[in-house]
């Protein structure tokens, strides 16, 4: 081979191999700018997700119910049986733990109306609110007792008193109120003397909040065996508290031509599915209805309004039936 020849074939060759080189440093630079773009993806994918996941679970604790961020509007219980809060002066309460809310759901409270440093009936404002905005609103009596006469002391002495009394659950709420009134009147006692309950003209406390006054003057009365009409409608209301049975006061119209006042309620023995509701007074009276009796236990409209008292008064029982449930027509006693 002629010198010239070679020399060209050889410079030929390095330019070849120098090509070759830059070709395959390109091709890498390439596959690593491209394993690079796909891991900054692959992370960026991964940040959306975890995102995504935080922010559709956000304030969210509920499970499909009416509370977390479900649509329906929330619930608020109060878990007394007469749907009352009962508190005591001076004592520092702790509002939201006194009622329960579905699960999820914020709570506020405006306790703004009530004064801790005095007894009497007062009114605080929930407001439970769920993830989906939904808002439920609940108005709550608040009863300011002294600490000595507390509902769960009333009940915790009721609860007993029914059992001693033979009064069980398997009974009918007939059963059950015609055991509360042969115990609270006493008919069988002729002369009251020694009645479970001795009448007195006079109440065990103060009365001027008659709807709420009940616990105290119940547990007084138990205690002390005396008192008047609103003694014997606090004990009756205690009793009937504790068994399930619902119940309503009654006070007599102050426009009634008799003296003082009067408490009785209505009660209703119904099984459930359709309500049955009486007039009750387990007050030791001394006039007499219609039929000759003076026993005020589950009395239909008719019966109570023939009540005569032992001076000739006929209003004694003066109220507005219409304000309260519609009576039962059958007789009972």
């Amino acid at each position: 081979m002629k010198l010239g020849v070679a020399l060209s074939y050889r410079n030929d060759l390095n330019a070849y191999r120098a090509q070759r080189e830059k070709i395959k440093k390109t091709a890498v630079n390439a596959a690593k700018i491209t394993v690079i773009i796909l891991a900054v993806l692959l992370v960026a994918a991964t940040v959306m997700v975890i995102v995504d996941m935080t922010s559709s679970d956000a304030g969210y604790t509920g499970a499909g119910d009416d509370g977390g961020s479900g649509s329906g509007a929330p619930t608020i219980t109060v878990p007394t049986a007469d749907g009352k809060l009962y508190v005591y002066v001076g004592e520092t309460v702790s509002w939201r733990n006194l009622v329960t809310v579905s699960e999820g759901c914020t709570l506020s409270v405006d306790n703004s109306q009530v004064d801790l440093d005095k007894t009497g009936s007062y009114t605080v404002k929930y407001t439970a609110t769920n993830g989906a905005g939904r808002s439920t609103t609940l108005e709550v009596a608040v009863v300011v007792t002294k600490k000595e006469y507390t509902y769960s002391l009333m009940e915790t002495t009721f609860k007993n008193k029914a059992k001693s009394l033979g009064i069980t659950s398997d009974m009918s709420k007939k059963e059950m109120v015609l055991a509360v009134y042969d115990f609270v009147n006493d008919p069988s006692e002729k002369n009251g003397d020694n009645a479970n309950i001795k009448y007195v003209n006079e109440s065990n406390s103060d009365r001027d909040d008659w709807e709420n006054d009940w616990i105290e003057e119940a547990i007084k009365t138990i205690n002390s065996g005396k008192g008047d009409c609103y003694s014997y409608y606090s004990v009756s209301k205690a009793f009937f508290t504790v068994l399930g049975i619902e119940h309503i006061g009654i006070e007599r119209d102050p426009s009634a031509n008799e003296s003082g006042t009067h408490f009785w309620m209505m009660v209703n023995i119904g099984d459930g599915k359709s309500a049955q509701w009486y007039y009750y007074d387990a007050t030791r009276l001394a006039g007499s209805f219609s039929d000759g009796t003076n026993n005020g236990c589950l009395m239909t409209l008719a019966k109570i309004q023939s009540y005569v008292t032992s001076k000739g008064g006929t209003e004694f029982y003066k109220f507005d039936p219409t304000e309260y449930h519609t009576a039962a027509t059958a007789k009972v006693n």
